[in-house]
């Protein structure tokens, strides 16, 4: 910021929801204004951030600290106090942070961060600890969605005027002669129905699958005899002598 140029008015935010809504891959973290309009922050984070800030939001304790309580109980041990969260600039798609900690003998210093690391670390504080925005993100957040919005109204209208052929006279004939379908596109015939009785007439080289009742085989695959079966028998294959045709593998259950 340049010297002459006027203090960014900063909003307070409350935290709303931190979820994960399938089919997304990411939770998201809903920020809402504290005062009219109202206005919201949908910032994706990491899957384990978003863990960290629902256990610190809900007060989840767990047997070993995680790394957002470990650096909350470091700032303790130290009596560093954070005061507020800022939400500063967006660049792009990325949210930029800065925590305000003040620390005995060193006074206030200001150290950037992610909003995800922020959330989970103020979260841990024994003291509430505010949350703010620069109004121009929220201006700019605004502008970026009205955007979107416009430009999915505006697909649907493109779409019909690609997809859908500009009307014109009728062309004479019976071909296009109003009726069923069947009457317009005379040259396409329907798809035959497939007549099961002629399937195998149809394709003679493909035999029928056969049945799944190990006891009866079917189609074409014959009985063989019991002599025959057990002269055939082959042990390295895992048959037994006088089997069925199932347990000889001419017929295999999927």
């Amino acid at each position: 910021m340049s010297p002459g140029a006027a203090a960014a008015r900063m909003c307070p935010l409350s935290l709303v929801s931190c979820s994960l809504d399938l089919p997304m891959t990411r939770p998201v973290v809903v920020l809402q204004e504290v005062d009219e309009p109202y206005r919201e922050l949908e910032i994706p984070v990491g899957l384990p951030e978003g863990v960290a800030i629902s256990q610190a939001w809900r007060r989840v304790t767990v047997r070993r600290p995680p790394t957002h309580e470990l650096f909350a109980d470091v700032l303790a041990r130290f009596e560093v106090e954070i005061e507020v969260l800022r939400i500063v600039a967006l660049q792009g798609q990325v949210y930029l942070a800065e925590l305000v900690l003040r620390a005995p003998g060193r006074g206030r210093e200001v150290v950037p961060c992610r909003v995800s690391d922020g959330l989970a670390l103020i979260l841990r504080q024994p003291c509430p600890v505010p949350i703010t925005v620069d109004e121009r993100v929220l201006v700019q957040v605004a502008s970026i969605k009205a955007g979107a919005a416009a430009l999915s109204l505006s697909l649907p209208g493109a779409a019909r005027a690609v997809g859908e052929p500009a009307p014109g006279p009728a062309v004479a004939g019976p071909a296009v002669a109003s009726g069923p379908a069947a009457a317009v596109e005379p040259s396409v015939p329907p798809e035959p129905e497939e007549d099961p009785e002629s399937a195998a007439a149809v394709e003679p080289s493909v035999p029928p699958e056969p049945e799944e009742d190990p006891g009866v085989p079917s189609g074409s695959l014959q009985e063989v005899p019991a002599a025959s079966r057990r002269d055939g028998d082959d042990p390295a294959e895992g048959h037994e002598p006088g089997g069925t045709p199932a347990a000889m593998g001419i017929i295999q259950a999927p």
